[in-house]
């Protein structure tokens, strides 16, 4: 295992504000992607967060919190 450190002042020096403002927009766009996937039905939500208690009550804590993470990441909040 090795630790490396790189000083990002010497790569963005040498890009111009043409590419840094379209790695920007493919950011963005990429963002705009993964929200339009998120699960909208509030029906879900309902489901996850009982099925994640269940889970906890269960004692299967670890199928809690992924269900958990699940929810957070695609589902509207």
């Amino acid at each position: 295992m090795a630790n490396v450190h790189i000083d990002v002042s010497d790569y963005l020096d040498e890009l111009s504000d043409k590419e840094l403002q379209a790695e920007l927009d493919s950011r963005k766009k990429y963002k705009l992607q993964k929200a339009n996937a998120l699960i909208k039905f509030p029906d879900a939500k309902v489901a996850i967060v009982e099925a994640a208690d269940f889970c906890r009550a269960n004692s299967r804590v670890d199928l809690g919190f992924k269900l958990d993470e699940i929810k957070n990441d695609y589902l509207e909040v």
